[in-house]
């Protein structure tokens, strides 16, 4: 019988067949009049059908009503058997699948699976933990911390290698999500494409889609190329803005900050090739191994016996054996599992003007206090957010209300230092300051 191993991940669901990954899709569905699109087709016009789109269906595969009324699904649990027929069709109508699932998922969402399953064309033959699947395809004895990404969270698995692989615990972080780090993205670059062409590609339907269509691909580019260049067509015209990487990792930081908070340096880190994609994540932990895609597939190829139920009935396996060739050892990281050592070739200098909305406001020992809309006045308000003063120590950035302040992208929660180049920007806006230091020639 043809086997095909499916792994449930909505920010990327991939299925494998003798060795091969040959379905990739992303837990996107559009709900039209006739169909529902599904994956790759539903994820290239979920832009321009925002109210026809959902993409929480498989983080939450329930059966509670969809907030979009349509004759064709009414709820979660439909769209995602929608999509398991349209992947079982890409995948050549198996007759057999195993299904490598994430830690987050409980006995409902399991139960959910296995009847949606059960009305599909294909008969399920395991359920396995897909970081205990990975691990037990690579690591020797010791304690690991597997990691990968989801559409809407991160999922952290603490794993034991002694002569089995054992799961221990699973969290998830979350709202730090491949949606999340698209939605930074997709903010950062237009406003690129604003300062650098004067034209906001997040103002019509069809840009805005052009514009999410540039986010995988552009990252994936920018672990290795430091610059990169975004181009846009539209209406005849061609509209280009160049992007740096260091830039772009200081607007995701925030999400990463969440993430390292969680990670405790007696672990060596397994980090997911879904995460390691993502601009400067892994350079910024010390101990850490970097898994392949195809990890999860090896793993459930090799413990194919341990993995399959018997007729019985299907059961969640979360214990495998150990591999007898493993490529990885555990090195527990010494104190912080993070970097955070910065080296500066020369003194950071002291910004003399803010810029906001492209004027430049002096800065001058009266504080400066600043709304999240971006206006700026000597006299402190209900509205004001924060503000900006100058002292011994140089010009000072301090939260004045319960509004998130992020510098660098990084939230601040005591008063903190800004330099030249620093970038300030608020919660719930997309107003970006900039402090600059004007220069007379």
């Amino acid at each position: 019988m043809s086997l095909t191993i499916i792994e449930i991940n909505d920010s990327e669901i991939r299925a494998s067949s003798n060795g091969e990954i040959i379905s990739r899709n992303p837990g996107y569905a559009v709900l039209k009049n006739d169909r529902i699109e599904t994956g790759v087709n539903a994820w290239k016009i979920s832009r321009t059908n925002p109210r026809e789109t959902t993409n929480k269906f498989w983080s939450q595969l329930n059966q509670d009503s969809l907030i979009v009324p349509s004759r064709l699904a009414r709820h979660n649990a439909d769209l995602a058997y929608s999509q398991l027929m349209a992947i079982h069709n890409e995948t050549g109508q198996p007759e057999e699948v195993i299904f490598s699932i994430p830690g987050s998922y409980n006995r409902e969402h399991l139960s959910m699976l296995l009847g949606i399953a059960e009305a599909c064309p294909f008969k399920t033959v395991g359920l396995v933990d897909s970081a205990i699947a990975s691990t037990s395809a690579i690591a020797d004895t010791g304690e690991y911390l597997h990691l990968d990404i989801h559409l809407h969270y991160t999922i952290l698995t603490t794993i034991e290698v002694t002569d089995s692989v054992y799961r221990k615990t699973v969290k998830l972080v979350d709202n730090v999500g491949i949606s999340e780090i698209y939605d930074s993205c997709a903010e950062y670059f237009s406003d690129l494409f604003i300062d650098q062409t004067r034209f906001d590609p997040l103002h019509h339907a069809e840009t805005e889609q052009t514009l999410y269509n540039l986010i995988p691909e552009t990252l994936t580019h920018m672990e290795h190329d430091r610059d990169n260049n975004l181009d846009i067509h539209f209406q005849g015209k061609h509209f280009q803005a160049k992007l740096s990487a260091e830039t772009l990792l200081k607007k995701l930081q925030h999400h990463y900050e969440k993430i390292y908070r969680e990670i405790s340096g007696q672990y060596t880190c397994l980090i997911s090739d879904r995460l390691n994609i993502l601009p400067g994540f892994s350079r910024q932990l010390e101990n850490h191994v970097v898994i392949e895609e195809d990890t999860v597939f090896k793993g459930c190829v090799t413990n194919f016996d341990n993995i399959v139920s018997s007729d019985e009935g299907i059961s969640l396996v979360t214990v495998l054996p150990v591999t007898s060739t493993p490529s990885i050892i555990a090195n527990p990281a010494i104190g912080s599992p993070t970097k955070k050592t910065t080296e500066h070739t020369t003194p950071a200098s002291q910004p003399s003007h803010i810029l906001v909305k492209h004027k430049a406001y002096a800065l001058e020992n009266t504080p400066i206090f600043i709304s999240a809309d971006g206006n700026l006045s000597h006299n402190k308000s209900t509205s004001t957010d924060c503000s900006l003063h100058i002292n011994s120590d140089g010009v000072k950035l301090k939260s004045e209300n319960n509004i998130s302040i992020y510098l660098n992208g990084e939230a601040i929660s005591t008063e903190s230092r800004v330099n030249v180049g620093d970038e300030i920007s608020f919660s719930g806006t997309d107003i970006t300051l900039k402090c600059i230091e004007v220069l007379t020639v």
